[in-house]
């Protein structure tokens, strides 16, 4: 199994609603959907995405690229 740093660069992905009904063949009208990533560290190295309750939703932060690791 080789480590993170050793793979090869890694694939940015961003995520998108296509919306149909106001999209034409021509041009595509799309919605970016917020990533939330639960062991993110944040600037103060907690996680604000780890909530005990729905009330702990508010500091949340979303992210709009995400990559996968196996």
């Amino acid at each position: 199994m080789e480590a993170l740093a050793e793979m090869e660069e890694p694939k940015f992905y961003d995520v998108y609603i296509v919306d149909k009904t106001a999209s034409t063949s021509a041009s595509l009208t799309m919605y970016p959907v917020p990533i939330r990533v639960l062991n993110y560290g944040g600037n103060t190295g907690q996680t604000p995405n780890i909530n005990g309750q729905r009330s702990d939703e508010a500091d949340d932060q979303y992210h709009r690229r995400l990559f996968l690791c196996e």
